[in-house]
């Protein structure tokens, strides 16, 4: 499991963030700086402060039923889970970055008169330069806040909650969807190879594997600061990035009923999807059935129910003018 999150986390967390970059300019010309501000304030701030207050304590009390606690739901909630040390938001941290990076996108884009994407020009080709200096920069990142914490640790700062080692990783994807949507990337226009991707890929993860292997590194542990493991990370973030943008422009990149509804609730499905995947866990752990079909039929339900669960709360609730 921590394999696991080591290596895709880093790449999901930094895909949403550059899609999430990426439209900032286009919701930021349609609203203005102060209905953009206000928009998020309600979209991402009211969502993150339900998530920590009801969505995160219910999550991790769950949690820690599984692992044997026997603590009870009202005592953990109010005296154990608000404690600095305990506090873990899970996937929510997301939505509180968001919103932080959104907010200091406001002046950035004011002063630098993004209004009108054209005049700003378009590559249609993105020159091999911009992959290689975001690629350094992102290394500098995460390289030199590898000197202070571990890649998978998580730390509080009052009701934010986030990896000090990704945060500013993250802050360049951001940034670099912002850069992505005034060069017009990913247009009709523009193709994404591939091939290339899955290359890149591939050799980073091989360098990530044998360095782990050949220098024993026990990642439940930490990693350590090694530059083989940071230049490796960021190479299969970048690629897997990259990589998935191709293949979803390639073979997703159409219209239908059902990925319109999915699509349209697939911002309320992440906001509670967490909590549901924890009880259906929980309420599976007695069966016995092989361990993936379980973990498959699992995914399933959890995508389903939290799908059915969102739109509930969007369409019958009055949650819906909030998310």
């Amino acid at each position: 499991m921590t394999m696991t999150f080591l290596i895709s986390g880093p790449m999901l967390n930094s895909i949403m963030f550059f899609i999430a970059g990426y439209f900032v300019i286009g919701s930021y010309k349609k609203k203005g700086s102060s209905q953009f501000a206000k928009d998020r304030l309600i979209k991402l701030g009211i969502p993150y402060l339900f998530g920590l207050v009801i969505l995160a304590p219910l999550a991790q009390y769950i949690a820690n039923r599984s692992w044997g606690s026997n603590a009870g739901l009202i005592e953990f909630w109010f005296t154990d889970f608000f404690h600095p040390e305990n506090i873990d938001l899970h996937h929510l941290w997301f939505i509180g970055i968001l919103l932080l990076f959104s907010l200091i996108s406001i002046p950035i884009i004011y002063r630098l008169q993004y209004w009108n994407v054209q005049a700003v020009g378009s590559d249609h080709h993105v020159p091999s330069r911009v992959y290689i200096l975001f690629l350094a920069l992102t290394f500098v990142l995460y390289y030199g806040m590898g000197f202070f914490y571990e890649p998978q640790v998580f730390i509080s700062f009052y009701i934010l909650y986030f990896s000090p080692v990704m945060l500013p990783v993250y802050a360049a994807y951001f940034a670099l969807g912002i850069y992505a949507s005034m060069k017009m990337w990913f247009t009709d226009e523009h193709t994404v190879r591939i091939f290339p991707w899955v290359i890149a890929y591939a050799a980073n993860f091989l360098l990530y594997g044998g360095t782990m292997v050949i220098k024993d590194i026990n990642p439940i542990e930490g990693a350590g600061n090694d530059p083989l493991l940071a230049f490796a990370t960021n190479g299969m973030t970048f690629a897997g990035v990259m990589l998935l943008i191709a293949l979803f422009k390639r073979f997703f990149n159409k219209r239908s009923d059902g990925m319109l509804r999915l699509s349209a609730n697939s911002y309320n499905t992440y906001i509670v999807h967490y909590l549901i995947v924890y009880v259906v866990v929980y309420l599976m752990s007695a069966i016995n059935i092989p361990t993936i079909g379980k973990y498959i039929f699992q995914v399933i339900l959890c995508v389903f129910l939290s799908w059915i669960i969102a739109t509930f709360l969007k369409e019958r609730t009055p949650l819906r003018s909030w998310i």
